[in-house]
């Protein structure tokens, strides 16, 4: 099983919760002070170049208009992650595709940290959350299908190494396509698509992805939702080996931490948080690999305690 380490890059200094109207969207970047953003990019930068010195991978998303997230855009983290770590897997999950407005740009940019990296990108591309349509400027009719559209371009774009090919789709018009670099890896680094919707995410993925990512839920919620994936991946004549299963799980070794990241939301996710002693992480972990976990992502919430990065990996004698 593989480990993967995670943060949104929240931006913490900001008024208390009953003195600002929303920490999304309309909060005012007043709020920011560029000293301390700087002083946090780097500090984020130095924990991810941490995670690869200790054996894990690395895993980065992107999100618009929020306190909650400096990764306005993943694929500058992700280049310059490219160039400072040496060996973890760089997943960007993910790429809200169906709010940007060239496919090629992003296939471009993907081929280009794939490059740069020596072969360890892994791709994610998603719709993107409702609250940041306005932010991007974005039409809500027919995202979902707009979002299809561009995944099968970059796809493609990322695949096609013979010379320019022409693209008319519905939403996206291209007279020829013939990215320069080409990716490293081939026919294109491994997609994942995340998400636990039965009916409709997990059918998607059976047939187009290389892994599928769900976040937060029990080792049990888990395995039902993997055998669902199975299910369509069989509907199709796909061999559901070829999938690779992963979740994202928060770490909490105390209840004062649990609460310190998670809040109001402690409940929630509370199934999917790994806390306690380190027996008790170790064999939650086992609970997930006997459910047919194949990936853990770490995804860890602000305050980040540098020492619980350490103590995870020390556990499971990652490096």
């Amino acid at each position: 099983m593989d480990a993967w380490y995670f943060t949104e890059m929240p931006y913490p200094h900001i008024p208390p919760h009953d003195e600002i109207e929303a920490m999304r969207v309309s909060l005012p970047n007043a709020e920011f002070d560029p000293v301390l953003g700087g002083q946090l990019y780097n500090r984020y930068l130095d924990e991810y170049m941490l995670a690869d010195e200790l054996g894990l991978e690395i895993m980065v998303n992107e999100h618009h208009s929020t306190a909650t997230s400096l990764t306005a855009s993943a694929n500058v983290i992700l280049s310059i992650l490219a160039r400072i770590t040496k060996r973890a897997r760089l997943l960007v999950l993910g790429v809200p595709v169906a709010n940007r407005p060239d496919p090629i740009r992003v296939a471009e940019e993907m081929a280009m940290i794939d490059v740069i990296s020596g072969g360890r990108l892994e791709l994610g591309m998603i719709k993107g959350v409702p609250y940041e349509i306005a932010p991007a400027n974005s039409n809500p009719v027919g995202l979902m299908e707009r979002y299809w559209e561009a995944h099968d371009l970059i796809v493609k774009a990322l695949a096609t190494h013979d010379g320019p090919f022409n693209f008319e789709g519905k939403y996206f018009h291209h007279r020829s396509v013939n990215i320069w670099p080409r990716a490293f890896q081939k026919p294109h680094p491994p997609i994942m698509i995340g998400g636990g919707g039965e009916k409709r995410t997990l059918k998607i993925a059976a047939k187009y992805a290389d892994a599928w990512n769900v976040p937060f839920i029990s080792p049990e919620a888990f395995a039902q939702k993997r055998a669902v994936l199975h299910e369509h991946c069989e509907s199709i004549g796909r061999n559901p080996a070829e999938l690779a299963c992963a979740v994202n799980l928060g770490i909490a070794w105390t209840e004062e931490s649990l609460r310190s990241q998670f809040g109001g939301l402690t409940e929630q996710v509370r199934p999917g948080v790994l806390t306690g002693s380190d027996e008790q992480v170790i064999d939650r972990i086992g609970q997930y690999v006997s459910a047919g976990a194949d990936q853990v992502n770490l995804a860890l919430r602000a305050p980040i305690n540098v020492d619980d990065i350490e103590r995870f990996a020390a556990t499971f004698h990652l490096s």
